[in-house]
């Protein structure tokens, strides 16, 4: 009689493991959105088939980002999430916002558009309007400043010309992107945006500032005019 084989202690450890093993080799690279929430879930929930967890939170909500940034409380909704697990989500975002927004962090480097991408996602994670904002580099690419040039849309209005001037004047900046929020429509600049984009151009160029990009943000997307070749 072939001896009874014993049932694992848990019964995903083994692709728990090769989760990992795959995530320290390639980084998030080739995972799906329910794969990252699936091992985010894991520190919360020792011993459940996460996977199931993660599809019914994006059915609920959508896209891993909308996951991460809704509230704890909705999040709770969802059938076997429970409070620790709801906390630790909504705590991601909260620490990628810190992260590139604490006081101390005065070397920030925006080298790539990757780099640049990731620092105005946390900036727009806390916009709470149409706003938009100037971001001043040096010309090794690191942060100067980033001016809230309005929360309203961007209607070029002759009052931010001091604010702009007086920015460069006493930093050291060689080149600046700009960056808007559309709450509730295309993050495709209007035509109004752009003719103040291309006001603003003017502005920086005469002071030997070179505007980057123009990257625009809704809540689901994001649009780079660089890339586009609009800019």
């Amino acid at each position: 009689m072939p001896p009874k084989k014993t049932m694992p202690k848990n019964l995903h450890e083994h692709h728990r493991s090769r989760m990992w093993e795959r995530f320290e080799q390639t980084g998030a690279v080739g995972f799906t959105d329910h794969q990252l929430l699936e091992m985010l879930l894991y520190f919360s929930i020792p011993r459940r088939d996460t996977n199931l967890l993660a599809h019914m939170l994006l059915y609920r909500f959508g896209t891993l980002s909308e996951v991460l940034h809704t509230h704890s409380e909705h999040l709770q909704e969802v059938q076997g999430i429970g409070a620790s697990t709801a906390d630790l989500i909504a705590l991601l975002p909260a620490l990628e916002q810190y992260y590139w927004h604490a006081p101390e962090r005065t070397q920030v480097q925006l080298r790539s558009y990757q780099q640049v991408l990731a620092y105005l996602s946390a900036l727009m994670e806390a916009a709470s309007g149409n706003e938009c904002y100037l971001v001043l580099l040096d010309a090794h690419f690191y942060l100067q400043r980033c001016l809230l040039l309005s929360k309203d849309g961007f209607t070029w209005d002759d009052s931010l010309f001091p604010n702009i001037v007086n920015a460069i004047q006493h930093g050291k900046t060689t080149y600046a992107v700009l960056a808007g929020y559309n709450a509730d429509g295309s993050a495709v600049p209007s035509l109004e945006d752009q003719l103040s984009i291309k006001r603003t151009v003017r502005l920086l160029t005469a002071m030997e500032v070179r505007l980057l990009d123009y990257v625009g943000f809704n809540q689901t997307q994001h649009f780079s005019m660089h890339r586009a070749g609009m800019l």
